[in-house]
């Protein structure tokens, strides 16, 4: 249930690309480092899942919904009385300030690679099984799936 109402649900709804490839990392290591997912009890959330991962990596972003920060006046003190110039231009930046993101992600190389690394490990451990349920992805997941292997030089066996 957590599976289907939170993972795969919310997964699509992301729009931060640092957000997506977050989930897409996390994803892939659940893939492929939970025995209960890859022939275990929660067996048959394991394409599904695939398919949302690569779904999440080809598909663009949503468009990000912007704060609707226009509900106050910028230039207004405390009297209502309009203060242009350094006033506004302070909050301003102090409103718009964000720091900087750090990718937390970073030594994980390329999405689709890791995915594919991932995959070909997950397939040297369990030889046969990996390609099999491959084989009963959607054709659009799998030609990914392929794709993303030929691009690392990995093989799914």
């Amino acid at each position: 249930m957590l599976m289907e109402k939170v993972v795969l649900e919310e997964m699509g709804k992301l729009t931060r690309m640092s957000t997506r490839r977050l989930c897409f990392v996390g994803g892939t290591l659940l893939l492929t480092e939970s025995p209960d997912l890859f022939g275990g009890r929660y067996d048959n959330w394991w394409a599904p899942l695939l398919e949302k991962l690569v779904k999440l990596n080809e598909l663009p972003p949503e468009k990000e919904v912007a704060e609707d920060l226009h509900s106050f006046d910028l230039t207004a003190d405390e009297n209502n009385v309009s203060m242009p110039g350094l006033v506004a231009t302070s909050q301003n930046q102090l409103i718009f300030a964000k720091k900087p993101e750090r990718d937390v992600t970073a030594d994980r190389g390329e999405p689709r690679q890791f995915l594919a690394q991932q995959l070909a490990k997950l397939s040297a451990n369990q030889p046969g099984q990996v390609a099999q349920k491959c084989a009963n992805l959607n054709p659009d997941v799998r030609n990914c799936v392929m794709l993303y292997c030929q691009a690392a030089g990995v093989n799914v066996v």
